[in-house]
Formats: structure tokens, sequence, C-alpha cells
């Protein structure tokens, strides 16, 4: 008989671009707040706990770029992003 074994694991994807908040924060450097997302990613991996599970990261772009396609920011980054995920 087949079984369908499933396997947990922990994923770490910091995705920053697509987001724009950088006009809530205004006189800070645009790309440095931008990457705000990605910095959260990152402490939050930092804060939960340990587990057993194997973990894994989907490499993201530090390229600031900004250009919006179909009406999504950075829309070509991340769709190769999250390709790269699978």
């Amino acid at each position: 008989m087949k079984t369908n074994a499933s396997k947990t694991i922990r994923l770490i994807y910091p995705q920053w671009q697509g987001g724009d908040i950088a006009h809530w924060f205004k006189g800070l450097p645009k790309e440095e707040i931008s990457k705000g997302y990605f910095l959260g990613a990152k402490l939050l991996e930092l804060l939960t706990h340990s587990t057993s599970h194997q973990t894994l990261e989907v490499p993201v772009s530090q390229e600031f770029k900004r250009e919006v396609k179909d009406g999504v920011l950075d829309k070509s980054d991340i769709l190769k992003q999250t390709k790269a995920s699978k």
C-alpha cells in the first residue's frame, strides 16, 4: 500500500519586494525602509523556538530597483523568488 508521507519544514522567506512602506517614514532612506520586511523575517526566525524540522531559506534579491509591472511592485523579483522556493 502506498502512503503519502509528508515532511514539515521551516521556510524563511524574507520577501521585501512588493511592499511600499517608505512613504510612512518621511526623511529616512527609502531603500533601507523598504527592506524592513527582510529584517522582520530574520528577526522572527531568531525569536521563534528551535525545531527539529529542516530550515530552508528562499534567497531574495537585495537589489533596489522598484518597478511596477501589471500593477504589482517588483513583480519580476517576486516571481523569480517564488519559483526558487519550490
